[in-house]
């Protein structure tokens, strides 16, 4: 008999190597979930394996199909299809009904919960507190939505995705399994967004405002995928996100991280080095731009971009 010791319930029960982790659970009367009645269907008695990983049988065909859909780390096994032969610390992960939404919106959308490679650029706009949002609201509304404008339009052209926006920051990410030279491109819209920012300062400066200042950073580097909702993009979390928070510290400035300097080297063109961990600011790329990813539309003429939205207005009424 091996020992069983369960985590969060902190108990310790005996198992046979011929039942699997879900049978000794349930024998026990410890309520594990197991929605698809131990099938392998649902993921819902999903474990952590804390201690004692080598005592564990090997994945069946039915927990590796599922295991590879979801992107689950070796160490989290389903427990209707696991047999151990010593002893085992496990910590269940579905405990009510929060987690089953949690592992309904990962069967829904085909996502799951692990560290990926990604290239993250960091936008963070400071200079808004010089507005007069008590008197003269619609001008942070218009600029705000002037820049947003254009930090989309650059964005999906490059083929990154805004993960994350909060006030004046947007966290952009750029996933190298959809486009090749995903560090090219987020660095190539880095420096398309500095070039937007001057024309959007044009018209803060005729606001009598002073000009907005934006800081820019490029790095690659592990993330965790997040959807807060089933409709949102996922939002990516961990080190690489502090890492390229962390160098966005300079105005009108775009700073690289050593390792995506590494991946560029022989295109671009840099400033000054930035810190003592090899980060240095970027001027510009040699070369051509990647490909694009979505074609800019030709931009009608003011009198018809009038029209327009007077037809908008004559039939919304």
């Amino acid at each position: 008999m091996s020992q069983l010791s369960v985590q969060p319930d902190q108990q310790t029960i005996a198992t046979n190597a011929s039942e699997t982790l879900l049978d000794a659970l349930l024998s026990h009367e410890i309520p594990h979930t197991h929605a698809c009645g131990g099938q392998a269907y649902c993921s819902t008695c999903r474990v952590l394996i804390l201690d004692g990983i080598k005592h564990c049988s090997s994945p069946t065909r039915a927990e590796k199909a599922l295991a590879q859909k979801l992107q689950f780390p070796i160490h989290v096994r389903l427990a209707c299809q696991t047999k151990i032969s010593g002893d085992v610390t496990i910590r269940r992960l579905v405990m009510d009904n929060q987690d089953l939404d949690l592992v309904d919106q990962q069967l829904t959308g085909g996502q799951g919960i692990a560290e990926q490679e990604l290239v993250l650029l960091y936008a963070g706009l400071k200079g808004m507190e010089t507005f007069d949002q008590v008197n003269f609201p619609y001008d942070m509304a218009h600029i705000m939505g002037r820049y947003f404008q254009q930090l989309y339009q650059i964005i999906s052209t490059y083929g990154g995705q805004i993960s994350s926006t909060m006030g004046t920051h947007a966290l952009v990410t750029f996933d190298p399994a959809r486009h090749d030279r995903t560090v090219d491109r987020a660095v190539w819209a880095a420096l398309d967004l500095l070039q937007a920012m001057a024309g959007v300062n044009q018209m803060v400066e005729q606001l009598h405002y002073q000009p907005l200042q934006l800081g820019l950073a490029v790095h690659p580097g592990l993330a965790v995928q997040v959807a807060p909702t089933p409709k949102s993009p996922p939002m990516p979390l961990g080190d690489g996100v502090t890492t390229v928070m962390g160098l966005a510290t300079l105005p009108q400035t775009l700073v690289v991280s050593p390792a995506g300097l590494s991946q560029i080297a022989n295109r671009v063109v840099l400033g000054a080095k930035v810190g003592e961990a090899g980060a240095q600011i970027v001027t510009g790329m040699r070369g051509a731009p990647p490909e694009q990813v979505a074609a800019t539309p030709p931009e009608l003429s003011l009198g018809q971009r009038l029209s327009s939205l007077i037809q908008k207005f004559r039939f919304g009424r």
